[in-house]
């Protein structure tokens, strides 16, 4: 799997004179999809998510030759997402209102090639954003783990201690080589096409 950054960039490019109305067309399309998403932007300012969104993305698509820089901000903005109340399968109910939302506003230019170019491209941010999550989130259970100890009989203690261990040092959260290679045969393609 691999997209091309000169799709992406190009595409992305034709969004910046209308990125208040696009980002507003995604959390329309959003909400409507999956009504239960709105709960977790109760708290926000729909203005300032709006243009948090839109930044995000442009740091992604100004990025994408850059896979390491890239690679750790979606890991942090991943994590972050942790705090928020985010669950895995809201990924999938981004990206299908991210696409849909740019389908609208492409019309006859959202062609098969651009669709798939996009829904590579997201694919590979939200894995990287799912490395984030379960790191911070494998790191959060260690924590609770030790704070427990601290609170636990000496035998429980011993007993939660390795068990939060053992499940740290299982997991493996590093970025997987398939992952680095597609991001760096993206590139090359682009550079070709350029």
């Amino acid at each position: 799997m691999s997209f091309s950054v000169k799709i992406i960039r190009d595409t992305f490019n034709k969004t910046r004179p209308i990125s208040s109305q696009v980002t507003q067309k995604f959390y329309d399309t959003l909400f409507k999809n999956h009504p239960d998403a709105e709960g977790l932007f109760h708290a926000v300012e729909s203005t300032k998510q709006q243009e948090l969104l839109y930044n995000s993305l442009d740091f992604i698509v100004t990025n994408l030759e850059n896979p390491d820089r890239l690679s750790e901000y979606l890991q942090n903005l991943g994590g972050r997402h942790l705090d928020y109340g985010t669950e895995e399968t809201h990924f999938d109910w981004v990206g299908g209102a991210l696409l849909e939302t740019f389908a609208h506003f492409f019309g006859d230019e959202w062609t098969e090639e651009v669709a798939d170019n996009w829904g590579q491209a997201f694919g590979i941010i939200k894995d990287h954003m799912l490395i984030g999550m379960r790191t911070k989130g494998a790191s959060n259970a260690n924590v609770v783990a030790m704070n427990k100890n601290s609170e636990a009989q000496p035998q429980e203690a011993e007993k939660t201690s390795s068990a939060a261990s053992e499940a740290v040092s299982n997991a493996s959260f590093e970025i997987p080589q398939n992952v680095k290679d597609e991001i760096a045969s993206a590139v090359k393609l682009s550079l070709i096409h350029i």
